[in-house]
């Protein structure tokens, strides 16, 4: 039998397990461990992985030991209760070792005795009694919101959220709000039952982008000086998800939007993932600025007139050109992915600003306009993949075949888009939409309860989604597409 090597563990999912060495209490994921009389916790916190693993069909997983006192190291655990120290050996020189060959060691010298006795807390046994049916919460609340009128007046369901939470919709077609206790919470989208929960939610759900990370689903948030990751494998697993977070400089650029996160460091240096929790610095051709990073551990970057993709060895392997908008026009002032295989580019020239959209595969123009102002780097970009069509700051952005084009925005505060049609609120208060589909079409109105009605959060293909206060509580409301 071949060696096992714990370097070949997938970088997701990580496990947390929290040891606190005066109570001899652990917790994994945020749920506490119960050990059986005898039981040795350690014992416990190695049985409840393997069996976290197993419930998530996996023959191994990384996990990440803290104590309360402050130090943190690595492990593999595989579905056999095997232990191996993955510590980056840097990290070990830097943190004091009396607690991790305890832990680690305690864990290992589990092998000789076996892993038995139950883990209360995670309810994984299949002989434990399965929790209560889940009952769909808020069925009938009244919507505080006027919607229009293809929407339900009062609620399928609705759940309390913190106050500043958002809502978005994944592409794996669950529901992701912020919980009251600062959690990120996907659920079923027709029931609200909560499937998957990731710790420390960041300030602005809208910075979550689904996306993958060495080809594991993650998802991922910049914010400030922190890169958040979680991993998303299975958001129908019922686990809480710890987070992963990468220090960033407040100057670099982080594009998520491309096919895996790229983090443009300046000097023509750019970071992609490398393993659980760092990133790998690849030096691009200088005067070219970079796009994405690949799902091959490449990097896209754009020159005047081509898409590059550079390896990790700084190699360029592959040469796409492209034709300006204009013959006037060099290297790109900014440039943004839309998603893995478009991007938009923009000029400054003769006081002009141009944009265009390029699929990226083959270069092809798709679409170009002059605008009055350029996005800023840092404009969040709305997506709307399924229908390819995109918000990035003032622009309304097309590129389905036949229905491509570029839009300034025409006076609305947008919320949200979905199938290409744009909701947002006007400079009057009104709630309002456009179909970025039709070249003719205008901005569209309904009637509305009062001055403060905005247009929905969050609009998917069988309803659309109001965040409201309610006295001294923020309520998430679904509104049911009616037949």
């Amino acid at each position: 039998m071949a060696e096992f090597d714990p370097n070949s563990v997938p970088p997701f999912p990580i496990y947390t397990l929290v040891w606190d060495k005066q109570t001899k209490r652990v917790e994994l994921d945020g749920m506490p461990l119960e050990p059986s009389v005898g039981q040795d916790y350690k014992q416990v916190g190695i049985n409840a992985v393997k069996q976290k693993a197993t419930a998530q069909n996996l023959d191994a997983v990384r996990v990440t030991v803290r104590s309360t006192d402050g130090d943190e190291w690595q492990m593999v655990v595989t579905q056999h209760g095997h232990v191996y120290d993955t510590t980056p050996s840097e990290e070990e020189e830097a943190k004091p070792k009396n607690y991790r060959p305890y832990f680690i060691g305690g864990s290992a010298a589990l092998l000789t005795v076996g892993v038995v006795g139950a883990v209360v807390a995670l309810n994984l046994s299949p002989e434990q009694d399965e929790g209560p049916e889940w009952t769909i919460p808020g069925v009938h609340a009244q919507i505080p919101r006027a919607l229009p009128s293809e929407f339900d007046t009062s609620a399928t369901w609705s759940v309390p959220v913190t106050k500043d939470s958002d809502v978005l919709e994944l592409d794996t077609g669950h529901i992701l709000s912020i919980s009251e206790t600062d959690s990120l919470v996907a659920r079923e989208p027709t029931t609200a039952e909560p499937t998957w929960e990731g710790a420390a939610a960041p300030k602005d759900i809208n910075a979550v982008v689904q996306t993958q990370w060495n080809g594991q689903d993650i998802l991922a948030a910049h914010h400030g000086r922190e890169l958040m990751l979680w991993d998303a494998n299975d958001l129908d697993s019922g686990f809480r998800t710890e987070h992963v977070t990468i220090d960033i400089d407040h100057e670099h650029r982080v594009e998520l939007h491309g096919q895996e996160p790229m983090v443009d460091m300046g000097d023509w240096v750019v970071g992609i993932p490398d393993g659980p929790r760092s990133l790998q610095q690849i030096v691009v051709p200088a005067g070219t600025i970079p796009l994405t990073a690949t799902t091959d551990d490449e990097v896209i970057t754009v020159a005047d007139n081509e898409f590059l993709t550079v390896t990790t060895e700084g190699d360029t392997t592959h040469r796409t050109r492209y034709t300006p908008p204009d013959s006037d026009f060099t290297r790109p002032r900014t440039v943004w992915a839309l998603d893995a295989d478009h991007a938009l580019l923009a000029w400054s020239h003769d006081n002009t600003n141009h944009v265009a959209i390029y699929r990226v595969s083959d270069g092809e123009l798709l679409a170009d306009a002059p605008v009055k102002r350029l996005p800023d780097q840092s404009s969040t970009l709305i997506p709307d993949n399924a229908a390819n069509a995109a918000v990035l700051g003032d622009l309304l952005l097309t590129w389905e075949p036949g229905a491509t084009g570029i839009q300034q925005n025409p006076g609305i505060t947008v919320e949200t888009i979905h199938d290409a049609v744009v909701y947002g609120t006007r400079s009057n208060d009104d709630p309002a939409r456009l179909d970025l589909t039709d070249s003719e079409a205008e901005l569209e109105s309904w009637q509305s309860y009062g001055a403060a009605d905005k247009a929905p959060d969050l609009v998917t293909d069988d309803g659309a989604y109001v965040v409201a206060p309610q006295l001294d509580e923020t309520i998430l409301y679904k509104a049911s597409t009616t037949n």
